[in-house]
């Protein structure tokens, strides 16, 4: 309270005056400054249900730098952090009840760098493209050259893995789009090490409330390398249940859309081609199984993500589903599991999936179809 009265004196103090502008924005960057202190400095508050604020913050972006990711980092006790609070506590061997307390907190203070840094916004950044007017229909989504990002700010929620509501209050009055500006985001960028050697599916459905709707990479050992909550199947398309294999890992997908195999298409009859972007239907990869049609994948969508069922596939935030393809290759075993008597326990076949992506030889064939004009890019 004391620093926003003394900010709004000092603002007062210098409006109507030709530095008022100037002045403004660096007591904005004051204030940016005091509250990234702020979150640096939330190390062992208790977090739990109903808990919101600098101390929930900084342990979703100590998770996540862990590889135990809630999805959208938003600052708020959800039930994806949940989740993520109870894998994290069961894979280090702790108390597994979503809360945070000392023995949490003394192993993610382990990393010590800080929680909330700056980034200098480029020309790239802004560079684009961007489609704010993404139409529904998917004929008219086949007619676009790419599901490219709404804004500059969408693609910071991206490579932060951050809702816009939570960068918005990083850094208030800020544009997003201007180069040079400074803006606080969360230090989420660390590199996985090693290779998976498993990945298990674990359905909404499971008797295993840690693990349920969730996907895990386990080395050799067994020893958890990344989590991440997802939306997982659903009574009309359940979870394959059973042990596949990775059999493509495809970057920038192309995504087939056939309205045939939906339960319940919006478009009857109708087949469109679209094309690869953060903004498509499958994100920006797609690790397809010995299950036929069915793969790990991103989504546009990441504040779902955790909240709702998929049409059978396994959908995850953008950054996740790269995270874990980060991870696995071609014939890395991923095991799908389900309660006993759920829809995808009773029967692993004879399930549509509403869409499919190209394989690797595909896609190479499409890029170079789009190297002609008129061709969907």
């Amino acid at each position: 309270m004391e620093r926003t009265i003394t900010v709004f004196m000092l603002l007062s103090l210098f409006s109507g005056t030709g530095q008022a502008r100037v002045d403004r924005a660096h007591l904005a960057a004051m204030a940016s400054a005091s509250s990234a202190a702020s979150i640096n400095r939330a190390t062992t508050r208790r977090v739990g249900p109903g808990s919101s604020g600098a101390a929930v913050l900084r342990l979703e972006i100590l998770l996540d730098r862990a590889h135990f990711s809630c999805g959208e980092i938003d600052g708020r006790y959800g039930q994806n952090l949940k989740n993520a609070i109870e894998a994290y506590q069961l894979a280090n061997q702790l108390n597994v009840d979503g809360v945070v307390g000392p023995s949490v907190w003394q192993l993610l203070n382990q990393d010590s760098a800080d929680a909330v840094i700056e980034h200098t916004i480029s020309a790239e950044d802004i560079a684009g493209p961007f489609d704010k007017n993404i139409p529904t229909d998917w004929v008219a989504r086949s007619k676009l050259k790419g599901m490219y990002y709404a804004s500059p700010l969408q693609e910071f929620t991206g490579k932060y893995r951050a809702r816009e509501a939570l960068l918005r209050r990083l850094n208030p009055g800020q544009s997003f789009e201007s180069v040079g500006q400074a803006i606080l985001v969360p230090n989420v960028i660390t590199p996985h090490s090693g290779r998976a050697a498993s990945v298990v599916v674990t359905g909404l459905a499971s008797k295993d409330p840690v693990r349920a709707a969730s996907v895990e990479a386990l080395d050799s050992a067994g020893k958890v390398l990344f989590y991440a909550t997802a939306n997982i199947g659903g009574a009309h398309d359940p979870l394959p249940v059973g042990k596949w294999k990775v059999t493509d890992i495809v970057h920038n997908p192309w995504y087939n859309y056939n309205s045939d195999l939906f339960w319940d298409p919006e478009n009857p009859n109708t087949k469109a081609k679209i094309p690869p972007g953060p903004n498509g239907p499958v994100g920006l990869v797609w690790i397809g199984i010995s299950k036929p049609h069915y793969g790990l994948h991103g989504a546009s969508d990441p504040g779902l993500i955790g909240r709702t069922y998929s049409d059978g596939c396994i959908r995850m935030t953008n950054w996740d589903a790269l995270a874990l393809a980060k991870l696995v290759q071609v014939g890395t075993p991923v095991i799908m599991k389900e309660a006993p008597g759920s829809p995808g326990a009773r029967e692993a076949s004879n399930r549509g999936k509403a869409g499919s992506v190209e394989s690797s030889a595909e896609l190479r064939a499409a890029r170079n179809a789009a190297k002609r004009p008129g061709t969907p890019q």
